[in-house]
């Protein structure tokens, strides 16, 4: 199947269910699931991780996480802000901010280097 006819497949699919289009760009979700990555952890789940370090090591150690992601993430909070905060919650909306806005960078940017392929062909 040539990429032309996916493509004309796919806008035929949509045309056929109204239901999900033209309400949505079935398209543009399509490529964003392509790029994502469904093993990444999400902010929930990576605000847990950041939980277990604080109790595994607290304010003055050094964490180690799993990910450039959580590790960034933390940066951008401050690693001791997160460890001695007095409302952990604002803590936790700033790391989840920062985590999905590094997350959809990355996702962006594996999809602007395939743009840029593809128009160099």
């Amino acid at each position: 199947m040539t990429d032309a006819e996916f493509i004309s497949g796919i806008k035929s699919f949509c045309f056929a269910h109204k239901d999900i289009y033209p309400g949505t760009n079935i398209i543009a979700h399509i490529r964003h699931y392509a790029f994502t990555d469904p093993n990444r952890k999400t902010a929930q789940e990576a605000w847990g991780k950041v939980l277990r370090e604080v109790s595994r090591i607290g304010s003055y150690g050094q964490p180690v996480f799993s990910t450039p992601e959580i590790k960034q993430s933390v940066d951008c909070v401050g690693w001791r802000d997160i460890c001695l905060s007095q409302n952990i919650g604002v803590e936790r909306a700033h790391f989840m901010r920062a985590y999905d806005g590094i997350i959809d960078r990355d996702t962006f940017n594996a999809v602007a280097r395939i743009d840029e392929r593809d128009e160099s062909v």
